[in-house]
């Protein structure tokens, strides 16, 4: 399947989630079986395999699904939000929410 068809899938699908913390934001896309999210710097970085060897290594194309999906999800409006309380959230129980797979 092709980069644009994988990115619209995750758009339309929902699973773009944009998260807001302490003042800053970054992306997630969770994977099509939602066990595992990426997480998306918009333009500049994805956490995933494919963003590591074909984008930033092998310079194969300029982005992976996932950071195409949050493009076209900023474009169009079309993503969840994820709004983390500081007062109940440190950086470290982010990171393990986000590893786990469990926001939202």
């Amino acid at each position: 399947m092709d980069l644009e068809k994988q990115a619209r899938r995750a758009v339309d699908g929902g699973r773009v989630v944009k998260v807001i913390f302490r003042g800053g934001e970054f992306f997630l896309v969770e994977s099509r079986d939602r066990k595992k999210s990426y997480l998306v710097y918009p333009g500049l970085y994805c956490s995933c395999p494919d963003f590591l060897f074909s984008v930033h290594i092998r310079h194969a194309r300029p982005a992976c699904y996932h950071m195409r999906a949050v493009e076209i999800a900023l474009k169009e409006g079309k993503y969840r939000t994820w709004r983390v309380d500081e007062a109940e959230s440190s950086w470290e129980k982010l990171f393990r929410k986000i590893v786990s797979g469990i926001f939202l």
